[in-house]
């Protein structure tokens, strides 16, 4: 599977065009099934996608784990897209979520925003101290990450670290939300144990991703982009804090924990 196609384009330059081609990332439809029964079907980018499978389960169905005696596999369709099937005995019927998932996955089933909230754990606090200088490098060393940005400008990255000294993993897609999903995945079948200290995203912060970092006890996000007043409120009611905007020594601070965050270099 690939991050990006090369697509035949037409440019503008200085008023006239020329046929050329580009790099443009990879959107496909991906249907996730447990033991053949459809789950859900999701718009991503198809790489890294047993990490999305173990993600978007963990985040969104609380199975934290890789089932055991599992045995995953993946069918590419020219018109149906990728189907990831996850066989495992004795595994919990899930239920199936019958909408393309394309952003604000989690959100559809709910029917106010008190139930949004009460639906969320509440994040046990962050223990180490932050300076912007961490999360500033943070920051840097996903971005040295991010080849499918690079070839294409057109994806989104999430980083996960366990502490403030470097990116442990960087995962990147078309979907905010699958990007965060597939480095959770990510996360659990390497370190399951170890618990996630910092989210880091190339964009916004909004309740999907909040909701996602709360079911993971993550209590840091850090992001270049702003956040939604529903993430915002969101965050403070499960004990989360949101950088936001960063860039430098300046960003928006929302959430509960600053006392933990010195500017001080």
């Amino acid at each position: 599977m690939t991050k990006s196609h090369r697509v035949g384009v037409h440019r503008l330059e200085r008023h006239s065009f020329t046929f050329t081609e580009d790099n443009l990332a990879d959107e496909s439809l991906v249907h996730l099934k447990l033991n053949d029964n459809r789950i859900t079907t999701l718009l991503a980018t198809c790489d890294d996608l047993s990490h999305l499978w173990l993600g978007h389960i963990a985040t969104e169905y609380g199975m934290a784990l890789w089932p055991a005696n599992a045995n995953l596999t993946q069918k590419h369709h020219q018109e149906r897209g990728v189907t990831v099937n996850m066989e495992s005995k004795g595994s919990p019927v899930l239920a199936e979520r019958e909408q393309v998932v394309t952003s604000s996955c989690g959100a559809c089933n709910k029917e106010d925003l008190p139930e949004l909230l009460e639906s969320l754990p509440v994040v046990d606090d962050l223990e180490l101290d932050v300076t912007f200088d961490d999360v500033n490098t943070l920051l840097e060393q996903m971005r040295e990450q991010q080849q499918g940005f690079k070839e294409t400008g057109g994806m989104h990255a999430a980083g996960m670290c366990y502490g403030v000294s470097m990116v442990e993993f960087v995962a990147e897609d078309i979907g905010r939300h699958n990007a965060v999903d597939k480095v959770i995945g990510r996360h659990i079948s390497v370190h399951p144990t170890q618990r996630p200290i910092i989210l880091l995203l190339s964009g916004r912060i909004g309740w999907d991703i909040v909701a996602k970092a709360a079911r993971m006890n993550i209590p840091l996000i850090v992001s270049v982009g702003a956040a939604s007043s529903l993430a915002a409120q969101t965050a403070r009611f499960c004990n989360i804090t949101l950088l936001s905007f960063l860039s430098g020594g300046k960003s928006v601070v929302i959430g509960p924990h600053r006392g933990r965050l010195n500017t001080k270099t």
